[in-house]
């Protein structure tokens, strides 16, 4: 089997399984688990019996003599009936699927072999968009606001928080996600001000085309007057934007903002640091033609004010 994956993949699935470990700073057990996976150590063991409780439940389901013969192993590993140990294998099924979907993994979680008590939690999953004709491309659905997803986003960037090793970029992903997919916000940018505080450009996006459109989302502050965006870094404001207010004030948002998002209703918000603006988070609906409503525009500013906490925080343990 390992030649053939090397034969037709240029390398072994373990070394790839070894690579990742190392790349996503996997912990130590997991590690040894993969380099040593018959070492006779009672952690590694546990590890290597998780897997194969996986693979049989995907391979031969719950009900099969290969998973009794599992269960009685862990029953005896963590010393309980045998009763108890398939209804607490079950349980983490059920927890592992029920994790996918609100992460908003609804493709992985359909991979995750549920037993028949659970198979009610199918009911849960988005609906799979209808295969496209051959030859034709589906356009992808825009996100659509998801209050289950924004809450798990807001908790892991809780955590992010309070964590002592708080990172501004991962802050700055979560808030993009959490604005794309839990608000369901068609695209997300998230810019940055130069260090001379005359131009702001983007350095991330969420549903722009590609990467020509994000390079072209940067803009120099006016030397007279102001706009939209260098108005929301100054004045430390959020504010939602209408075309009516365009058609009031035609200098309020400048020309190259329309030509990358078009004349739609948008939100930004600024990204604060100790009382002093850094940058700010433009959100829009313009590619689906759905309104901005009130409730978008709370849970928009609530994601921000997250970011900005964050980061306040951060710099502050620097400082100490």
């Amino acid at each position: 089997m390992e030649t053939a994956q090397e034969r037709v993949l240029g390398f072994r699935l373990s070394q790839l399984s070894r690579r990742l470990v190392h790349e996503w700073r996997l912990t130590d057990l997991l590690k040894e688990a993969i380099d040593h996976p018959t070492r006779q150590d009672p952690r590694i063991q546990t590890v290597m019996l998780g897997h194969q409780i996986a693979r049989c439940a995907e391979e031969h389901g719950w009900r099969s003599e290969e998973m009794d013969r599992l269960v009685r192993r862990a029953a005896r590993l963590v010393d309980i009936p045998e009763i108890d140990a398939r209804t607490l294998l079950q349980d983490k099924a059920a927890a592992a699927f029920g994790m996918a979907n609100d992460c908003g993994a609804a493709s992985a979680a359909r991979l995750i072999p549920l037993p028949e008590e659970y198979l009610g939690l199918l009911d849960a999953l988005p609906t799979e968009p209808d295969a496209a004709p051959v030859g034709e491309t589906q356009p992808p659905p825009h996100p659509v606001p998801d209050s289950r997803l924004q809450l798990s986003i807001l908790r892991e960037l809780n955590s992010a928080i309070e964590s002592a090793r708080c990172d501004f970029n991962v802050i700055m992903e979560l808030v993009l996600e959490g604005l794309y997919r839990g608000v369901g916000m068609d695209r997300v940018v998230f810019a940055l001000m130069t260090p001379d505080r005359r131009g702001l450009k983007a350095k991330h996006a969420l549903g722009l085309p590609d990467e020509t459109a994000i390079a072209a989302f940067q803009f120099a502050r006016p030397t007279t007057g102001t706009n939209i965006l260098f108005e929301t870094l100054d004045r430390k404001l959020p504010r939602l934007v209408t075309p009516d207010e365009r058609e009031r004030d035609p200098r309020l948002i400048p020309d190259g903002l329309v030509t990358i998002m078009g004349i739609v209703p948008f939100m930004v918000a600024p990204i604060i640091i100790s009382q002093r603006s850094i940058g700010l988070f433009l959100a829009d609906r313009g590619l689906s033609r759905r309104p901005l409503d009130p409730d978008s525009f709370e849970d928009f500013k609530h994601f921000v004010q997250q970011a900005n906490l964050g980061l306040t925080l951060a710099q502050s343990r620097q400082h100490r």
